[in-house]
């Protein structure tokens, strides 16, 4: 990552994937925004790169990360990214020592306040607490994830330690954002399965007791 800061300044931009950004003009209409209001030229450009084709990119809060980014980014946005994902992972180690009972009702309120408190709460804010009608911020920050996650997963590869700690840290951050579905808007677990192709069958509390 240190790499990163001496070319920070340029103005080329990064790909990943296959070429092709999504182009402006896809239905906005399961986006909420201000009724009556049109969208600016930002704001439509901003709608484009959330869709593919005539459909969401992201269409749930949570990701498998079975595909890579097909979008641009620039060198400075690579590192910002690289940055914030890295301070989260952090966030997560963190807690994990210290002491509170992982996946617990305290482990899951100090991580949510701490990555409130430097401002990486939208690693987080993915879905809507009632409801299923998308805002923006909730989709921008789901591309944000997304990338983010590919681009420390590149750097994290490169031995077997970091591939560990990486792989581990990233398994805490999806089951934190798993137990907060759950909690507050279990309906975007339907989304999530078919998104992800996973077909499974509930069970009982008492068969998973046993």
């Amino acid at each position: 990552l240190d790499s990163l800061h001496s070319e920070k300044k340029h103005k080329k931009r990064m790909e990943f994937g296959k070429k092709g950004t999504p182009r402006s003009g896809g239905p906005s209409q399961n986006i909420a925004r201000t009724p009556g209001r049109k969208l600016t030229v930002r704001e439509q450009r901003a709608v484009a790169k959330l869709y593919k084709g005539d459909k969401l990119e992201y269409p749930s809060a949570l990701q498998m990360y079975d595909r890579p980014p097909s979008c641009d980014v620039s060198l400075q946005e690579f590192e910002d990214l690289a940055v914030e994902r890295l301070k989260v992972l952090r966030v997560i180690e963190k807690h994990n020592m210290g002491g509170s009972t992982k996946f617990g009702p305290e482990w899951m309120e100090k991580i949510k306040a701490e990555l409130e408190k430097t401002n990486l709460s939208h690693y987080y804010e993915l879905a809507n607490v009632i409801g299923s009608r998308q805002k923006m911020v909730h989709l921008e920050n789901r591309r944000t994830d997304h990338i983010s996650h590919f681009i420390l997963r590149l750097a994290y590869c490169r031995s077997d330690e970091l591939r560990r700690w990486f792989v581990t840290h990233e398994t805490d951050l999806f089951r934190f954002r798993w137990k907060m579905m759950l909690q507050e808007n279990s309906e975007l677990m339907n989304e999530f399965m078919t998104e992800g192709k996973l077909c499974y069958s509930p069970i009982s509390m008492e068969e998973k007791e046993e």
